[in-house]
């Protein structure tokens, strides 16, 4: 709906929570500091939507693994804001490595490939 004066609030308490009870490792905490960053990327407020999109891809991959499908979804994500601020060098590879992620444990005709199929189209 675009009404992000009511929505970062409920971000921020969200991550906050989330941290709180659940530790700042806790792959949860990873899935609420994306979505703050997301909301962030969404609008247009990159420099803050970079460092919680790595944190989120930081924690899954120490505490899911580098092959999880939460941690495709995190590369795909930060792919997205390198794209959408022009750092295509950055973008490439993670779109890739989500890919093949997401093809390996998912399969190739799973709604998620298509997502990150996509994503490198408009890359490209």
């Amino acid at each position: 709906m675009g009404q992000y004066p009511k929505a970062e609030p409920l971000e921020l308490r969200a991550l906050r929570i989330y941290e709180k009870v659940l530790g700042p490792d806790h792959p949860d905490t990873a899935t609420a500091a994306g979505n703050l960053g997301r909301l962030y990327c969404d609008k247009g407020e990159f420099a803050k939507a970079e460092p919680l999109e790595l944190r989120a891809l930081a924690i899954d991959e120490k505490k899911l693994g580098s092959e999880h499908v939460d941690t495709a979804k995190c590369l795909d994500d930060l792919g997205d804001l390198y794209r959408e601020t022009g750092q295509y060098a950055k973008a490439e590879p993670l779109y890739q490595r989500a890919l093949k992620i997401r093809e390996k444990m998912l399969g190739s005709d799973h709604f998620s490939v298509a997502e990150t199929l996509d994503d490198l189209a408009a890359l490209y």
